[in-house]
């Protein structure tokens, strides 16, 4: 019977902290991927990382800071004006996915939707990828370390 308990206890610890957590404030809410999480069914490679809470306040300071440079608004010059700006971005639900590079450095990787149809238990159970949609659904890639936006990617024109 103890082994029976021990063996419960034991799956029931995993499962809680393989779960997403929920992080909200007045400016993003999204989901935290803890490193032991599957995704798309594949298990999490050797680099991936749990994120913080203030992980995550670092990365939301540099996207908003980074939104508007002349960069990633020539990503966005095939719309009239650019929708993804300082004013829109809490508009989006984000999920993020942690990872280490070669030099240790703490990259989040991080999925953007606007679409109010998802449901919550679909935004914590796997990364969702939608391939059209335009600007409603995005990514991008932030280094914690050199403070860096990179790789933001738009959806194609539906």
């Amino acid at each position: 019977m103890r082994y029976v308990l021990m063996l419960i206890l034991f799956f029931i610890s995993n499962y809680a902290h393989s779960q997403t957590t929920y992080i909200k404030t007045n400016c993003y809410e999204g989901y935290i991927f803890p490193k032991e999480h599957a995704i798309w069914g594949i298990p999490p490679e050797n680099n991936r990382y749990t994120l913080n809470a203030y992980e995550i306040i670092q990365a939301e300071k540099i996207l908003a800071d980074s939104i508007n440079s002349n960069r990633l608004v020539q990503k966005q010059v095939q719309w009239n004006e650019c929708p993804i700006n300082k004013k829109t971005l809490k508009k989006y639900i984000r999920q993020y996915i942690g990872y280490k590079n070669e030099r240790g450095e703490i990259v989040i990787s991080i999925n953007l939707y606007k679409n109010k149809k998802i449901s919550k238990e679909m935004y914590m159970e796997d990364i969702i990828f939608i391939s059209d949609g335009e600007f409603n659904y995005w990514s991008l890639l932030i280094n914690i370390s050199t403070k860096q936006l990179s790789d933001m990617r738009i959806n194609g024109v539906g």
